[in-house]
């Protein structure tokens, strides 16, 4: 607030309040997950066989 005096050294808490605002604005590093492989089931492969 204009009327409170700046500080140059943020305390933890202070961090803490800012940290949900500060990596919505970043964002993730993570790339999407990529979609998941279909494998045989076993039961399928095993009658095939015989």
């Amino acid at each position: 607030m204009p009327w409170q005096k700046f500080l140059d050294n943020l305390t933890p808490g202070r961090v803490a309040q800012s940290m949900e605002s500060i990596l919505a604005a970043v964002g993730t590093p993570a790339r999407p997950p990529k979609p998941q492989r279909i494998v045989p089931r076993l039961e399928a492969r095993t009658t095939a066989t015989t």
